[in-house]
């Protein structure tokens, strides 16, 4: 990164080349293993700009999950910008109403973007390969998204037949669909996991450090089933607004400077030696019963709770 600095920064930092590549690669890859599937994003790396435009447009002020079913049918419909920017406004608009979008600001918001985009190119050799993929990789998109719909409808009907599931279940931020791959992540055979840092280190949540003399370092855990990690990360953010302890404990580690991801991990680490008591000694999570453990305790995380409240 060069060139001027940016007011109230201070000097600009000089990258060489080398490091630039460096950080590049481990972006790339940080973004590999984290990120989410998503329609608009394959094939990884060489997504269509229209599909990436579109969705864009589709998820301004809205969730992916609402999005997600019928992005797919927007496209099978129109499948190049060309085409869209052809279609009526009624017919776009009834398109939307028929899929639960149902402000008229978001639909006349959602229309004037389409209407006022200028495509990348007019190249036929661009576009043709392009939207003959889209139409290739969308029954491919139907049978998976079905294929998903009938082994979410399995685990639903299993996951509760298995001893540990109210365990899980009964986690803050759980839910139907976190519970089952928590339940998962730690599994059934108790001798596994002697111990909470055995879970975190396998997760990947507990950072690798090493030492070599007078010198130490500390980095992300690359070699981790990365699912399973992000099964993790993905809990703990849903416990924020629902544990007050949780709540306080993420508040502390922004007020330290940590970034959003470093705290969700670091709170991962947390809860999962909480996590790990309760699987071995088989006892559902009890909020009040952990805040009492802490108060007896004076743990310093309730200070940080107490400014929090005042």
């Amino acid at each position: 990164m060069t060139g001027a600095p940016a007011a109230g920064y201070g000097a600009a930092v000089i990258v060489p080349p080398a490091r630039r590549a460096a950080i590049r690669r481990r972006l790339l890859a940080w973004y590999d293993a984290g990120h989410r599937s998503l329609p608009w994003r394959f094939p990884q790396r060489r997504a269509d700009p229209y599909r990436v435009w579109l969705s864009e447009v589709m998820l301004q002020q809205t969730r992916v999950a609402a999005v997600l079913p019928y992005y797919r049918l927007f496209v099978e419909r129109w499948p190049t910008l060309e085409l869209v920017q052809r279609a009526r406004s009624e017919t776009l608009t009834a398109f939307f109403r028929a899929h639960n979008v149902r402000y008229q600001t978001a639909i006349d918001r959602r229309i004037a973007a389409i209407r006022q985009e200028l495509p990348l190119t007019s190249d036929p050799a661009a576009i043709q390969p392009n939207r003959l993929l889209v139409e290739v990789l969308l029954p491919q998109l139907r049978a998976a998204t079905t294929a998903i719909q009938r082994l979410d409808d399995e685990i639903a009907k299993l996951a509760p037949e298995l001893p540990d599931y109210a365990l899980f279940r009964a986690l803050p931020g759980a839910g139907a669909a976190l519970a089952p791959r928590l339940l998962v992540a730690f599994g059934e055979r108790r001798e596994r996991f002697p111990d909470a840092a055995s879970v975190q280190q396998y997760a990947g949540v507990a950072p690798i450090t090493k030492r070599s003399g007078n010198k130490s370092s500390v980095h992300w855990r690359y070699q981790c089933p990365t699912f399973l990690r992000q099964t993790f990360i993905e809990w703990v953010g849903q416990t924020i607004p629902r544990s007050f302890w949780a709540n306080a404990f993420y508040a502390g580690c922004k007020a330290r400077g940590m970034q959003h991801q470093a705290a969700l991990r670091a709170l991962a680490f947390k809860w999962i030696r909480i996590l790990h008591r309760c699987w071995v000694d088989r006892v559902p999570y009890d909020e009040a019963r952990y805040l009492l453990a802490l108060q007896k305790r004076h743990a310093p995380l309730l200070k940080v709770a107490a400014s929090l409240e005042s």
